[in-house]
């Protein structure tokens, strides 16, 4: 008799930032790095978060062709057309929206924002794309390396931060790329080794580790 193990399913808890795979609970990719002392919250107010979930929900639904534009908060169409300016312009070619990954053998998971590729851009790279409302903090560079380390069937992938300051314009900058945009190898480890640490120290603290 064969028994078939099905694999454990991933799930985020959005209301509490908690994931879980299976009954195992991994660490969310930002509360690590919020855990390790890399995240400034000076800032973050109840308002700001809530803000930040509702574009992230508008780009999954328009991604999937199920949203309504015209149901939209008015607070939030300033970032709206800012975002589909950058699509516009960019003619970016969005692959995936939205998307959960996790890595259990470091015990952590997140969802990604964006996966595509720029057709004015070499096409010896995929493109992943993280969407901030405001000016991106230097940790969202930790962050991307997070994701990009659990999409391992991606060899090579540029990294972005695409800022939305709420004007109906649009701020695209790169994070791992070097002059005609080749991709920085040793940015991409230094990278993924502060991301790894703070992923550690945060295990760590919840006794996952020993």
């Amino acid at each position: 008799m064969v028994v078939t193990m099905r694999a454990p399913t991933l799930r985020l808890d959005e209301l509490t930032h908690r994931a879980f795979l299976g009954g195992r609970e991994l660490v969310r990719v930002t509360t690590a790095l919020e855990e390790a002392g890399l995240v400034d919250t000076t800032w973050f107010t109840a308002e700001s978060r809530l803000r930040g979930q509702y574009l992230h929900d508008a780009v999954k639904l328009h991604h999937e062709q199920d949203l309504a534009e015209d149901a939209l908060d008015p607070a939030l169409l300033p970032y709206w057309t800012g975002y589909t300016a950058f699509l516009a312009e960019s003619r970016f070619a969005i692959a995936s929206a939205e998307v959960p990954v996790h890595d259990a053998t470091q015990g952590y998971a997140g969802r990604y924002d964006l996966l595509g590729t720029f057709p004015d851009l070499p096409e010896t790279a995929l493109d992943l794309i993280d969407v901030k409302t405001g000016k991106a903090p230097g940790w969202v560079k930790l962050q991307t390396a997070g994701y990009r380390r659990c999409l391992t069937e991606v060899t090579r992938c540029r990294r972005w931060v695409l800022e939305l300051p709420g004007n109906g314009r649009y701020h695209l900058r790169h994070l791992n790329l070097l002059a005609n945009h080749q991709i920085d190898r040793m940015t991409d480890i230094r990278h993924e080794q502060v991301f790894l640490s703070a992923v550690m120290c945060a295990n760590w603290k919840r006794g996952l580790i020993r």
